[in-house]
């Protein structure tokens, strides 16, 4: 592969990368219900609506949670709004609301 090209690539690849925290503000919150925690594997089963982004209807399964704290935010049976990506193979919570954060109208974090 030629130089230029691959300094091209590494050009477009930074530009992506440097668009992910504006592409993930922009990422729908879904409404859902927590099922079940993982907290050894930081992982979450939510009962949630269709996540237009991913194309995924409406159904019950296990989430990466994008980081550790999220294991905090939520308990089992707790209403919760959050916004999931596909990252490294795995649907992915990148933010998260609970319910006493709706209830005092706050944004959604990660």
């Amino acid at each position: 592969m030629s130089r230029g090209l691959l300094l091209a690539g590494f050009a477009v690849a930074a530009s992506l990368y440097g668009t992910a925290s504006f592409a993930q503000s922009s990422l729908p919150l879904v409404s859902g219900v927590v099922k079940s925690v993982d907290a050894r594997a930081e992982k979450m089963t939510i009962e949630h609506e269709a996540i237009s982004n991913l194309d995924v209807g409406e159904m019950t399964m296990v989430f990466k949670l994008a980081n550790a704290d999220m294991l905090k935010k939520a308990r089992v049976g707790e209403r919760i709004k959050f916004s999931a990506i596909r990252m490294n193979g795995q649907v992915t919570v990148t933010s998260l609301l609970n319910e006493e954060a709706m209830m005092n109208g706050l944004d959604c974090e990660p």
